[in-house]
């Protein structure tokens, strides 16, 4: 028994942890207005816990002078999703319309265009496995 609990130790010691590249390319940024905000989703029960869900991670940019964005990030591999804004104001928080929609520009992963609900976990997840991942979403203006 103390071999066999040596030996699950040892190779689980020996297993590298590794994460993969994942690149977002974000078009129709409105230039000079503030950063875009990313939060990205691990687990489709954080996704689907309420219509404003907590994100997993939240990623940022600087300031964008460009109309094109990209957004770097290494993922461990799983399922993720992301919802991003064009935070034009710069207060770090999505501003809604008095429906809750959107009132700052925004993007989901799969460049999925929104509808009149949130969108499922499977229209916008996406793989991370042992290759590079590159997502290119165009932000929708409101």
């Amino acid at each position: 028994m103390k071999r066999l609990i040596l030996f699950l130790a040892a190779n689980l010691i020996a297993i590298p942890g590794y994460s993969t590249p994942v690149s977002i390319e974000v078009k129709n940024v409105r230039k000079g207005k503030g950063p875009v905000m990313v939060s990205v989703f691990a687990k489709r029960a954080t996704w689907d816990a309420s219509n404003s869900p907590a994100p997993d991670m939240v990623l940022k940019t600087s300031d964008i002078q460009q109309s094109t964005a990209t957004i770097n990030a290494d993922l461990p591999p799983g399922d993720y999703a992301f919802f991003l804004f064009d935070d034009l104001n710069g207060n770090k928080v999505l501003e809604k319309t008095a429906l809750g929609f959107p009132d700052e520009p925004y993007a989901f992963s799969n460049n999925f265009q929104l509808g009149y609900a949130k969108p499922e976990w499977d229209q916008i997840k996406f793989k991370v496995r042992d290759t590079q991942v590159k997502q290119s979403v165009t932000l929708t203006n409101p």
